[in-house]
């Protein structure tokens, strides 16, 4: 068989099968993306009060955790679909008759794992290597968003407010090290130009 039919063949099969990757990768985004929707609108019906407490707030817990399961979802929606699924979840846990027990302690527990990481960010802050902190600061970012509940109305503020600035501190930090690391560059290609023009 001559070289370029061969070659024709061989690229038209690679292209199809990469084709069909991606096509199975924007399948699953969206079959992702579908579910959190689904999960999203479940939760706004769940505030319901003829039901069984107890049966509501299982059922809650089962669609938290079927929603930290569920892959990614194509990037573009990521905000909005989070910061709605959030709504709903801080609605269901302020407007939902729940035994305030329950929920008092889902609160503190929540308001304990939000400390940790706000513990931990003080840290990374101090830390030496600022990419590999940086690294960790956004799985810090994914877990309080993705897999922490909400905290009672009294703290929410002042616990978000306290993440946020430690994590600008961060950016500040990583920003001027990137800054410095240019302005070395730019000395280190002056000398080279300065040797060069010497030669």
């Amino acid at each position: 068989m001559p070289l370029k039919p061969k070659f024709d063949s061989l690229y038209k099969l690679i292209k199809g099968k990469q084709n069909a990757h991606f096509k199975s990768l924007q399948n699953n985004l969206q079959a992702n993306l579908n579910r959190r929707l689904a999960i999203v609108e479940e939760i706004k019906n769940l505030i319901n009060p003829q039901e069984n407490i107890k049966d509501t707030l299982k059922h809650f817990n089962e669609l938290r955790d079927e929603w930290r399961n569920i892959g990614p979802i194509p990037r573009d929606k990521y905000n909005h679909v989070w910061n709605n699924y959030h709504f709903h979840v801080e609605n269901f846990y302020d407007y939902l008759h729940l035994d305030r027990e329950a929920r008092d302690l889902d609160f503190k527990h929540n308001l304990e794992q939000k400390q940790k990481i706000i513990a931990r960010v003080e840290e990374l802050v101090n830390e030496e290597d600022i990419t590999k902190a940086f690294r960790e600061l956004q799985d810090l970012h994914r877990i309080w968003k993705e897999e922490i509940g909400p905290v009672d109305r009294e703290h929410r503020e002042e616990i978000w407010n306290q993440f946020s600035a430690l994590t600008k501190q961060m950016h500040d930090k990583r920003e001027s090290l990137f800054a410095n690391q240019r302005e070395k560059e730019v000395a280190n290609l002056e000398r080279k130009k300065s040797h060069y023009c010497r030669n």
